[in-house]
């Protein structure tokens, strides 16, 4: 398997999102409350990473 930055961006675009998941899951099962900031740094992150993640589609198809 040949790795190219394709691969190893997909990799990192999934692992985002896990993370980003289990840090909100974590909080809410913990119950702790979930800043303003948290949710927005969550929120953008998942943003900015799927935007990119639709724009490399669209430039390899």
């Amino acid at each position: 398997m040949k790795i190219t930055l394709k691969t190893i961006f997909y990799v990192v675009y999934f692992c985002n999102l896990i993370y980003q998941i289990g840090f909100i899951g974590y909080k809410l099962l913990a119950h702790n409350s979930i800043t303003t900031t948290e949710w927005i740094i969550a929120v953008s992150s998942v943003a900015a990473t799927t935007l990119i993640y639709i724009f490399v589609k669209k430039l390899n198809s």
